[in-house]
């Protein structure tokens, strides 16, 4: 009998233990070696903005982030502001009236000409011009001379006990950060960075700073604080001490109550990071958390209505590509940015002729950028394609031209919808492919969601390699 009551009891206790294993999904997905976090689009006040001076917002960050890409002297705040409104003076006077271009200095009592209208006067330029009395800067809307406006944000849980923070995610950066329960805003005199979720001792006793700095500058934005230690859990995975920083002063592009995320994690090479750690993709690998050092992208286009992105560690889903699509070439960048060979390119199936390109892929960057010359060759190629004036091209909204990369043997083609940056009326839109000059990189594109939005994109650090398929 006691044979009996102790097989039932063993039996029971298994039964219990394959029950529970069953049921800890840190476990599975340890042994699959990756995990997947959703990976949500955020349009960011775009509606209010005049398309053409997005436009110029997307070019300076685009600018300033190639330059600091390629290792050149980066345009000064002084130029950006000049680009911008130089693009605010090509629009009609009753649009160019609702701005006031940051940094720019109005003074309305002594500024009245004879016939009554503005001089509207930008710092360290010689002449004004002048705009309706009615766009006087307590009147107008403010506007930056650089700016995001689409974030790819996932959500992932830091502290003890843990608490959500949706984080930004950026290819073409080296830094993890969030804000300090402490942080002051730089534009606002003093004040706290917005409504976000914030990480200190109150809000975490496992929560220790290093009191060592970091200073980044980002194409849009500024953030400085102390390097911290911290739990972080991504998708289940949990990093304990993680080193990242906590930013005590954030730039308006970060501590605005708008802006759609609660910090920064940068996913490219740890040979960026100013902060000298370890990425947390890179993390998760060395602690054997998940198989490699891979961040995959799926990212979704707002025109198809739908926000299905996701970033997968560890590896690719192949449930997101086609897989006999997935070529994979070694990483060029010597820094530590992703950069790949272009073979060719097209339009329609015809060649641009612009052999010998190289291609830097940012999730960080908006639009398609490259030197003017090849810009201009491109646009040559596009039926209806006209120049805006400004160093920039518009096409027909409708246009179904297309334009493609080949890219380790395999064509790569930008949906035509994605050539529409904005609709600017008359059905014209403004061209999602700008033009850069000054960098001293005359073969180099820096590739941002104009056409990383059509293709599913792959990155490995420990085999520095870079993988791309197109999408199903």
């Amino acid at each position: 009998m006691k044979t009996s009551f102790l097989y039932l009891y063993v039996t029971l206790v298994i039964a219990i233990l394959c029950k529970d294993a069953n049921s800890l999904p840190t476990t599975k997905k340890r042994s699959t070696g990756t995990v997947v976090l959703p990976l949500k689009r955020v349009d960011r006040g775009r509606d209010n903005i005049h398309p053409q001076l997005l436009l110029q917002q997307q070019l300076n960050n685009a600018h300033r982030r190639m330059a600091r890409m390629t290792g050149v002297s980066e345009p000064s705040e002084e130029e950006m502001r000049k680009r911008m409104v130089k693009r605010l003076h090509s629009l009609p006077g009753n649009i160019a009236k609702r701005y006031n271009v940051q940094g720019t200095d109005f003074t309305p009592v002594d500024s009245f000409s004879a016939d009554g209208s503005l001089s509207f006067h930008v710092e360290g330029t010689e002449n004004g011009s002048n705009v309706d009395a009615d766009s006087l800067a307590e009147n107008s809307l403010h506007l930056d001379i650089v700016g995001i406006d689409v974030s790819y944000t996932a959500t992932i849980q830091i502290g003890s006990p843990p608490r959500d923070f949706s984080i930004l995610m950026d290819s073409g950066s080296g830094d993890f950060w969030v804000g300090s329960e402490d942080c002051l805003s730089e534009e606002t005199d003093g004040d706290g960075c917005g409504n976000h979720v914030f990480l200190g001792n109150l809000s975490s006793t496992s929560f220790v700073d290093t009191q060592t700095p970091f200073d980044i500058t980002y194409g849009s934005g500024h953030v400085s604080g102390t390097k911290v230690k911290d739990t972080v859990v991504m998708a289940g995975l949990t990093l304990s001490g993680h080193e990242f920083g906590v930013a005590n002063t954030e730039s308006k592009q970060f501590s605005d109550a708008n802006a759609p995320f609660d910090g920064l994690m940068g996913l490219g090479k740890s040979s960026l990071s100013t902060q000298k750690v370890l990425t947390p993709v890179e993390a998760l690998a060395a602690g054997g958390l998940i198989n490699e050092a891979i961040t995959s992208y799926k990212i979704s286009r707002r025109k198809d209505g739908t926000n299905d992105g996701e970033i997968t560690f560890g590896g690719l889903d192949p449930a997101k590509f086609d897989q006999s699509t997935l070529v994979t070439v070694p990483n060029i960048n010597k820094v530590g940015f992703w950069e790949v060979s272009v073979n060719s390119s097209s339009v329609d199936g015809v060649s641009t002729g612009l052999d010998q390109r190289t291609a830097i892929l940012d999730t960080g960057t908006t639009l398609f950028v490259g030197p003017t010359a090849d810009v201009k060759k491109i646009h040559s190629l596009i039926d209806g394609a006209e120049p805006d004036g400004n160093g920039g091209f518009t096409v027909p909204c409708d246009t179904n031209a297309t334009v493609a990369l080949t890219i380790g043997g395999r064509e790569f083609a930008i949906d035509s919808r994605d050539l529409a940056f904005g609709n600017i009326g008359n059905g014209r839109c403004i061209s999602g492919i700008g033009a850069a000059d000054g960098l001293n990189a005359p073969t180099q594109w820096l590739v941002g969601d104009t056409f990383l939005k059509n293709v599913y994109l792959s990155t490995n650090v420990d085999k520095n390699e870079v993988s791309l398929a197109k999408l199903t």
